[in-house]
């Protein structure tokens, strides 16, 4: 699909891509804080829960999912 979109960009004038670049940029931005936003909340929620005695030591977190990686293995 991408390939077929840069097509049709190249065969838009030169200042049609360069607008349509820009918009790009202007939503991508947003986007991209965001999900950093989603991201600090998460981590933060974690952070919290280790705090309050919610957590897991990692020795069991990665012993949970290697149990979990060996049963999807044929």
């Amino acid at each position: 699909m991408t390939k077929k979109l840069d097509d049709v960009l190249t065969a838009l004038p030169k200042e049609r891509q360069r607008r349509i670049e820009a918009r790009a940029l202007e939503l991508a931005l947003p986007a991209a804080q965001d999900y950093e936003a989603f991201l600090r909340g998460k981590v933060e929620a974690a952070r919290l829960s280790v705090q309050a005695g919610d957590g897991q030591p990692a020795a069991e977190v990665e012993a949970f999912f290697a149990a979990r990686r060996a049963a999807l293995k044929p």
